[in-house]
């Protein structure tokens, strides 16, 4: 899907290239070396020359190229369809079920807000669920010695 995507953007801008190029581009280096792209040379600059830029691709290029991303575009949901289709075919033949649909949240204006929660979400399920109960110490603790107050 990217891949279409980005072959479409750059169809696109190959048909607008040519609109471009009826404008004449020119290259200039100032005194200190940078160098501008302009309309039309920069006075005052060390050397200003004419860039010749090359036409974009034709109707029929265009067209073609457009074809082309259509086919791939359909050949990839067909084989998303067929894979899936095989998935269900073996499943089936293993006796196993369905994978349960699940009904999307219900989603409000605002971005983070689930209905009936305060914010922060609570965790699902109502908390940690409950770890292991406590082990008793090993061995039992030393009775405390007797503190000595000096006599006066």
């Amino acid at each position: 899907m990217t891949r279409v995507l980005i072959f479409l953007v750059a169809a696109l801008a190959a048909l607008l290239f040519p609109l471009a190029t009826l404008a004449q581009v020119y290259k200039s280096v100032d005194e200190t070396g940078k160098v501008i792209y302009s309309d039309r040379p920069i006075p005052g600059a060390a050397s200003s020359e004419e860039v010749a830029i090359e036409p974009g691709p034709g109707e029929a290029q265009v067209k073609e190229a457009q074809e082309r991303a259509d086919r791939t575009s359909q050949r990839a949901t067909e084989m998303a369809e067929e894979r899936a289709r095989k998935q269900q075919a073996t499943r089936v033949s293993e006796g196993q079920r369905e994978p349960a649909e699940v009904e999307p949240v219900q989603e409000s204006g605002r971005a983070g807000w689930y209905p009936g929660y305060s914010w922060p979400r609570p965790p699902l399920g109502g908390g940690r669920p409950p770890g292991p109960p406590a082990r008793p110490p090993l061995r039992p603790k030393p009775p405390p010695k007797p503190v000595q107050l000096p006599i006066r």
